[in-house]
């Protein structure tokens, strides 16, 4: 017989056989449970690799498709006429046609946005603009804004004058004068065939009916001064030709020109 004590008792088996089994059925859930999470966890990887893919692909193609709609930066281009017997003549990008007189600046872009168009003048000029009703025409000077559609206007403008003059030849315009301040007046609406002037020094501003004659222009070589102070005459022939004028009579500065002057430039040459 075998001593007692040395083997379980059919009890102690029972139990130790219990304790198996559940740590084999603990061992498979865990088992499980850690494929299951392994499984997710790859399935959760493979969406994000997915995901990754798509937004790649989405921000490339709203890119390319935004470098290809994406208009250019406008270059300004610069005509500068010197003083002289010269005019300059150029269409711009929109069909505009513009003749620069002499001693005057104008700047402008090589091409113009789609509800604007903007030059910038410091001269005279002669436009001829082309219309367009989604795109208002400006001509920005350093003592007004004008705007125009579809109009034949000419404006004299120069920075080293005290006034300027803008004349309405057909279509319509308004004009902004520019203060000490940086700040634009109320417009003012012109109808063809009239001319405003405007002193910067005095305030003083008019609109006047002018009769035009569009053969008998600066632009085909001709000015008129009617009854204007003869330091204006000399000041636009001083931008025409070059030169200096001077005039030590201060009161002689002052006056009128009493009737009124041709100074006809057709043997000049251009």
């Amino acid at each position: 017989m075998r001593p007692e004590g040395i083997f379980p008792s059919p009890e102690e088996v029972k139990k130790s056989r219990d304790r198996l089994v559940w740590k084999i059925k603990e061992s498979d859930k865990q088992e499980c449970a850690i494929r299951v999470e392994a499984a997710k966890r790859q399935k959760f990887v493979s969406f994000c690799k997915y995901v990754a893919v798509a937004c790649i692909s989405v921000c490339f193609t709203l890119g390319l498709r935004y470098l290809v709609n994406q208009e250019p930066t406008a270059q300004y281009v610069e005509l500068d006429m010197e003083s002289g017997p010269r005019m300059g003549h150029m269409t711009l990008p929109d069909g505009t046609k513009i003749i620069l007189n002499a001693s005057s600046r104008l700047k402008f872009p090589d091409r113009f946005d789609k509800d604007l168009r903007e030059v910038y003048l410091d001269g005279e000029a002669y436009f001829d603009v082309a219309k367009n009703e989604k795109a208002p025409f400006i001509v920005h000077t350093n003592k007004q804004k004008v705007s125009v559609l579809g109009t034949q206007v000419d404006i004299m403008d120069y920075a080293v004058d005290d006034y300027f003059i803008t004349t309405l030849i057909t279509g319509k315009v308004n004009i902004q004068t520019l203060d000490a301040t940086g700040k634009y007046s109320d417009p003012v609406f012109m109808q063809p065939n009239q001319q405003f002037f405007y002193n910067t020094q005095t305030g003083h501003q008019a609109i006047s009916s002018v009769k035009l004659d569009p053969q008998r222009t600066w632009v085909n070589k001709i000015y008129h001064f009617r009854n204007e102070p003869l330091v204006m005459i000399t000041s636009r022939l001083e931008k025409l030709y070059g030169i200096k004028i001077m005039i030590r009579n201060e009161e002689l500065k002052k006056q009128n020109l009493p009737v009124h002057s041709d100074w006809i430039r057709s043997w000049m040459k251009y």
